[in-house]
């Protein structure tokens, strides 16, 4: 699975958790403007979007960079249906210098009790963002 950035934008399309999964890593793109990713979520079906904060008021932000895969918690996107990856943080988007599409790596909810355990199943996705799409 993927989601992609648009050149000039900072936040990426939506990825649909509707079908159970969650997202467990992301696979960085070889060229990347320098920036954090942070996220939004739905809850409503990918009518509205709001941060992705944990409950301490912190936002989710993870420290990427380009070519590298990064693991990340799957706890803060159970109970969203959709997904969207912002370059930069709410506070400070970076606008990606040319479209980017970064992989992420899902894997089905029910599943993720037994992390680790073997035969877990595990889907690549990608997003790509295109242009300001909002927050």
């Amino acid at each position: 699975m993927s989601v992609t950035i648009a050149s000039g934008a900072a936040l990426s399309d939506a990825l649909d958790l509707t079908n159970g999964r969650v997202p467990v890593a992301l696979d960085m793109p070889a060229a990347w403007t320098a920036a954090s990713i942070s996220f939004s979520g739905s809850t409503d079906g990918g009518a509205s979007y709001d941060p992705v904060y944990f409950d301490d008021g912190t936002e989710y932000v993870v420290t990427i960079d380009a070519a590298r895969i990064v693991p990340i918690v799957p706890s803060a996107f159970l109970g969203l249906t959709h997904v969207k990856v912002r370059s930069g943080t709410v506070a400070s988007p970076v606008n990606q210098g040319a479209e980017r599409v970064v992989g992420v790596v899902t894997r089905r909810a029910t599943e993720l009790a037994g992390a680790g355990g073997g035969g877990a199943e595990s889907e690549h996705t990608s997003v790509t963002v295109e242009g300001p799409l909002g927050a």
